[in-house]
């Protein structure tokens, strides 16, 4: 496992007064990583739905919508809170919606201010699942490679500002359902169940610095070959060409 110390610290000070159970807020649970966390963890469970869809589909399980304002006693008897941000920004590459994007994560952001608000001093320990395009996106992928490091960028500043808070990053490469995939270079492939516990253990962790890792072997296989990548086009002579998106086809040659 590859494990890269991050720059999100926790600040010194006094341990806040111990209280209740832990809950997880788990932002994104209908995600299939969100849907695993909410089989798995065995403490209380908050589901964050950000409209009524999300509330039908989330029956069963302890829902908080996006909007509420009245965390604070949600969370009144909690000792700290942990954080499982499974979906900000665009969850899957493809065609950008820049609008639907920004609103979301405008929107989810302010929740999560909300939720350090509520902790009032507590310590409050958040789990960013992102993708390993976020550390060296390919020309395709660049918008979404982008808004994931951007992301992670925002929820430093956060927890930043919150002496007791901190933020640990995860960087999975394709994942795969237990069943999914028959050929045998599926077997390099994370699975969402395996994220899922991978994101357990980073909240249980003690340690006091936010950490930084790669998950799954094709995902170390990837980021290896994308870095001998970038250093073949930075000795090569000659120029490098625009992507075929920041090009005119009215005036291109």
């Amino acid at each position: 496992m590859t494990a890269v110390t991050s720059d999100a610290t926790v600040q010194a000070g006094a341990e806040p007064e111990r209280r209740g159970a832990v809950p997880l807020v788990v932002v994104g649970p209908r995600t299939r990583v969100g849907r695993s966390l909410l089989a798995r963890h065995e403490g209380p469970v908050l589901a964050v739905s950000r409209h009524a869809d999300d509330t039908a589909a989330l029956a069963g399980a302890d829902v908080l919508d996006v909007e509420d304002d009245d965390l604070g006693s949600r969370l009144a008897d909690a000792s700290a809170v942990d954080v499982a941000v499974c979906a900000l920004g665009p969850v899957h590459p493809g065609v950008p919606d820049h609008d639907r994007d920004v609103a979301g994560l405008r929107r989810d952001l302010g929740l999560l201010r909300r939720v350090l608000g509520a902790a009032d001093g507590r310590p409050v320990r958040i789990l960013l699942v992102s993708s390993v395009v976020a550390l060296a996106p390919t020309p395709d992928r660049r918008y979404y490679g982008g808004a994931k490091s951007l992301v992670e960028q925002l929820l430093l500043e956060l927890v930043a500002a919150h002496p007791h808070a901190r933020l640990d990053v995860l960087y999975p490469g394709r994942l795969l359902a237990a069943g999914e995939g028959t050929r045998p270079w599926h077997r390099l492939h994370a699975r969402f169940d395996r994220v899922a516990a991978h994101v357990e253990r980073a909240l249980r962790s003690s340690q006091p610095l936010g950490r930084r890792r790669v998950v799954g072997l094709d995902a170390r296989l990837w980021l290896l070959v994308r870095s001998l990548s970038l250093v073949v086009q930075a000795v090569r002579p000659g120029r490098v060409d625009p992507t075929p998106e920041l090009v005119d086809p009215k005036v291109a040659p």
